[in-house]
């Protein structure tokens, strides 16, 4: 049966005209019209108060930038040689988007979709990775749970007599961080935390300006830059958003 299955996506996969995909949440296979794929990202891309379009792909210039930046840095002692191997890119590529479909969610004929960058081989990627890494450690866990089963856990314990749940949903929380605010709060983090680390204030903010403000992707042959947010893909996506809520959160639940 699963083989007759891989048989006939593979066959349906010929047609240019269809994408063959899987949903934003659980498993399963998507297929679409592929006018309907492109018609669902390019309503996401032409916000022009979150995406930008490029005329020319910037890579090249932007991974030299990186690297006389880091050799700068490295040259005055702030950064040590592992991490220099570690972070300096080399032959990079412009991350791609692309779009899972929100199965989960009502829709009509089309769903709509959550728009993914795909960082990988990126020149700020291992730059990205690091910052994701040292922060990681630091992000306020007291209002959060690590996964659903913590979460049926902890609840279970509750009695909730003369009680109700109540869920609260951010919406596209990855493209409506303030980039700006969230990197303060992510330098001030790791600077208080990390009284070992070298690199001061100004010299961090700029790697983080690095890692994230200038994530450009392609789509569909066009060249694009995020305006505002943090992308979904990027190893530090998710470190950020996190980040930022936890942060938030210690504020809004004590008022």
């Amino acid at each position: 049966s699963t083989l007759r299955k891989h048989a006939i996506l593979r066959k349906v996969g010929k047609n240019k005209d269809i994408i063959i995909t899987r949903p934003d949440k659980g498993n399963g296979v998507v297929t679409l019209n592929r006018k309907d794929y492109l018609a669902g990202l390019y309503d996401i891309l032409k916000d022009t108060t979150k995406f930008r379009k490029l005329n020319l792909d910037p890579t090249l210039k932007r991974e030299r930038a990186l690297q006389r930046y880091l050799r700068s840095l490295k040259s005055l002692n702030f950064l040590s040689e592992e991490v220099y191997r570690r972070i300096y890119p080399c032959g990079s590529y412009p991350a791609r988007m692309y779009g899972l479909p929100k199965m989960h969610k009502a829709f009509t004929s089309v769903p709509s979709f959550r728009p993914i960058i795909s960082s990988c081989s990126t020149f700020n990627y291992d730059l990205a990775k690091h910052l994701s890494d040292l922060l990681s450690p630091h992000i306020p866990q007291t209002y959060s749970t690590k996964d659903t089963f913590s979460f049926v856990h902890e609840v279970n314990k509750i009695s909730f007599e003369g009680k109700c749940m109540v869920s609260f949903d951010v919406c596209n929380v990855f493209t409506n961080v303030p980039l700006n605010e969230t990197i303060e709060i992510a330098v001030s983090t790791l600077l208080e935390n990390n009284p070992s680390l070298t690199i001061n204030r100004h010299q961090l903010k700029k790697l983080f300006n690095f890692a994230t403000a200038q994530t450009h992707f392609s789509f569909n042959g066009d060249m694009y830059d995020p305006i505002d947010g943090v992308a979904m893909g990027s190893p530090l996506g998710p470190v950020l958003a996190n980040l930022f809520m936890g942060h938030h959160e210690q504020r809004w639940i004590s008022n």
